[in-house]
């Protein structure tokens, strides 16, 4: 789904039925109308709030060009450097930060590794922020599926908690 050419909405739906809605914005600058920012940002809370209504789990890639939150997963400082935007041509600005990835809590349980990419076949000002998940709890859930499907059920022992009883009753 496409919103006046600023915003892109992509819906997934894996077997297990975990289910991730991507939104992709790149809002205009803060010195626009606020009306026109405030169109955005009601259709942003309408996109959020449907996604939570269906239990999607979420990833918002923005660049707001509005506000700056410092509440990252990731530590910023001199030797990790998280700066997303170079000035290159007739832009020689300063390196900065401008891009912004927030998930729902579980996906970003998941976040494995971030690492930032120049692409070289794309002329662009930003580099690329790539991100590695792991996959076993979203795989899981495709296994969970499976078995569901064949009515079959599997039972998950917490060893670490159960008494001698317990055992012997198994």
């Amino acid at each position: 789904m496409e919103y006046k050419g600023r915003i892109i909405t992509l819906d997934f739906q894996f077997k297990g039925h975990l289910k991730i809605r991507i939104i992709q914005c790149y809002l205009p600058a803060s010195s626009h109308v606020i009306s026109i920012q405030n169109d955005y940002m009601n259709e942003i809370k309408r996109l959020l709030d449907e996604a939570k209504r269906k239990n999607y789990e979420i990833i918002m890639m923005e660049n707001i060009l509005m506000f700056d939150t410092t509440n990252l997963l990731f530590d910023i400082s001199e030797t990790n450097s998280r700066h997303t935007f170079y000035g290159n041509g007739n832009n020689k600005a300063t390196s900065s930060r401008i891009d912004y990835i927030w998930t729902s809590h579980f996906l970003a349980l998941q976040l494995n590794n971030q690492k930032l990419y120049r692409p070289n076949d794309i002329k662009t000002d930003h580099l690329m922020i790539l991100n590695q998940f792991f996959t076993q709890e979203i795989v899981g859930l495709k296994q969970l599926a499976k078995l569901q499907q064949q009515r079959r059920w599997k039972m998950i022992y917490a060893y670490d908690e159960m008494t001698d009883e317990d055992l012997v009753d198994i």
